[in-house]
């Protein structure tokens, strides 16, 4: 009997492409601009309730701003439910939501003068807390999913710039 030699093939791995820094960024900045821009929208609100409360900015423009941000705090929540944000990430934009729910519920009140200006900021700082918690919760799902430290830095930056810049519509509060 004659052997015949047989010829194996070794099984090659294969490799799932590692997404760039680019393509990363892309997936994670909207969700982490949005989570930085509730932030921004609390700590506007806590500090202009504040400066009513001391009698510092007319209640003609607290009404005006108020009725202005719950409006940008229901499109914002809109844009939760249908923007293309990671799957990863679900869970947190469900806790964004939440905490822009609960944040939408006190203007509500504070508008509907059910609330005195002086009662809003400690209304708002836990919300606001919990904001900084969710948008630091994105921060490191975003990392594990291979996001590095000098993407997110940019990200950050990115949204700096863009803050300084909404701030002056607001009449400098937030900063």
């Amino acid at each position: 009997a004659t052997l015949t030699p047989t010829v194996t093939q070794t099984p090659t791995k294969t490799s799932t492409p590692t997404p760039s820094q680019d393509n990363l960024r892309e997936e994670w900045e909207p969700l982490m601009h949005h989570s930085m821009l509730d932030l921004m929208v609390c700590s506007i609100m806590r500090d202009m309730a504040e400066a009513s409360s001391k009698g510092e900015i007319a209640q003609n423009d607290v009404i005006g701003s108020v009725s202005t941000m719950t409006m940008m705090i229901e499109l914002l929540n809109i844009d939760l439910q249908q923007g293309d944000y990671p799957l990863a990430a679900r869970f947190l934009i469900e806790e964004l939501s939440g905490e822009l729910d609960a944040m939408g519920v006190i203007l509500d009140d504070w508008f509907e003068e059910e609330l005195k200006d002086s009662e809003v900021p400690d209304l708002l700082d836990p919300i606001c807390l919990d904001i900084v918690e969710t948008t630091d919760s994105i921060e490191d799902k975003a990392k594990e999913n291979g996001v590095d430290e000098s993407t997110i830095d940019e990200i950050y930056g990115a949204f700096e710039e863009m803050l300084r810049d909404a701030a002056g519509m607001f009449g400098g509060f937030g900063e």
